[in-house]
């Protein structure tokens, strides 16, 4: 790895006609650090930028397809992506004082009453707890999100404080990469450098594996750490003054389409290398528009892609501020809307309408959330 790594000088456009090559003709991924000597003496590797894009369109597209990447074309696929990361940059939110005022005075207002709404640990109840709580603590709200973490094995992580998700049959894993992503911001927030080492220690010793589940499939699928999960918590440990790794980089997901909590965990896997990069490529732009027109209403990727483009904030106070599922003088209820967190959920769907048989009361986390990104209190890589 260090013979490839330590041609990285070549240039990003390089970087991306290396790549293609690599990818587009052989049949599998595998070569020698020879094999990148030869390359290198033989190519050009002046290319425009507007060439560089073509190239990393159709290398995007291979991936996708499932083409056989090894270890090493990943690093530097991460690597490339880590250069290119700036395409859009963050803005920031555009509001006026009587805005700002407004939405200090609910989340305060709510920061007085969230308290009731959690459990004894001061957590979010249930088996998504983890994710939650961090997205709480995101959002201004004071959470030991490190609870949720083995003291005998440090690094590993579960879904409550309980940690009794998985073996009471309540959930299927002991833990999920939607709960990473949760996790991240809150330790991007709080640069908890402690908390990223611990945990990529746990699955470097793991081979991956950071918890356990009812069979393989959902073992692979929940309690797996991901290349781009891992590359974005290796970009984080770095970014936090860690060690460095050829591991990290920016990863984006091409996914289109998805809906519910898959849009969310999408726009937050965003928002996290937003944060730690300063800005996104065109391709997680292009989701973020695509989720913001088919959900007009969800204040979250109203704010994100407002944030990466025009600063617009005004559709995202619209829907804090609308009482009928944020109400001002007391925390929002089943008989406000059924989902306790309004952004995972389709705005079409019975979710968002009233189910007062239920008779819950929910935690803002929802509010909390976004108001945070509106008022400008969370750190963005410069």
């Amino acid at each position: 790895m260090g013979d490839i790594l330590s041609y990285v000088g070549i240039g990003r456009l390089g970087l991306v006609l290396l790549l293609f090559a690599l990818l587009g003709c052989r049949e599998t991924s595998t070569y020698s650090s020879g094999e990148f000597d030869s390359f290198t003496g033989s190519q050009s590797l002046d290319v425009t930028d507007a060439e560089a894009e073509v190239i990393l369109e159709q290398l995007l597209a291979q991936y996708e397809a499932g083409a056989d990447l090894s270890n090493t074309v990943s690093a530097i696929m991460a690597v490339l992506f880590a250069q290119l990361s700036a395409e859009n940059p963050w803005v920031g939110l555009t509001l006026s004082q009587d805005q700002r005022d407004q939405l200090r005075a609910k989340h305060q207002n709510y920061r007085s009453q969230i308290a009731d709404a959690l459990d004894n640990y001061g957590f979010v109840a249930g088996c998504d707890g983890l994710l939650f709580s961090s997205l709480l603590h995101f959002g201004g709200y004071e959470v030991d999100y490190e609870q949720a973490e083995s003291q005998k094995e440090p690094g590993r992580w579960f879904r409550s404080v309980e940690k009794d998700c998985y073996s009471s049959g309540r959930s299927a894993s002991t833990i999920s990469r939607d709960m990473l992503l949760g996790l991240a911001l809150a330790i991007w927030k709080d640069r908890n450098l402690g908390a990223a080492e611990r945990l990529l220690s746990y699955s470097e010793a793991n081979n991956r594996v950071i918890g356990e589940a009812k069979d393989t499939e959902t073992l692979l699928g929940r309690a797996f750490l991901s290349p781009a999960i891992e590359a974005t918590y290796y970009e984080l440990r770095y970014r936090l003054g860690g060690e460095n790794s050829p591991r990290r980089g920016y990863i984006p997901d091409m996914s289109t389409g998805l809906t519910g909590f898959q849009a969310h965990l999408q726009a937050l896997g965003i928002l996290l290398r937003g944060a730690i990069y300063g800005g996104i490529l065109d391709q997680d732009l292009s989701v973020l528009a695509s989720l913001r027109r088919r959900q007009p209403d969800n204040a979250l990727f109203q704010v994100l892609y407002a944030g990466f483009t025009n600063g617009d904030a005004q559709d995202a106070i619209d829907v804090l501020m609308n009482e009928t599922w944020f109400p001002n003088d007391r925390l929002p209820e089943s008989s406000d809307r059924c989902e306790s967190y309004l952004w995972q959920r389709d705005q079409n769907s019975d979710d968002w309408q009233p189910c007062p048989e239920k008779d819950e009361q929910h935690p803002p986390v929802d509010f909390m959330f976004v108001s945070e990104l509106l008022l400008g209190d969370f750190p963005f890589q410069p």
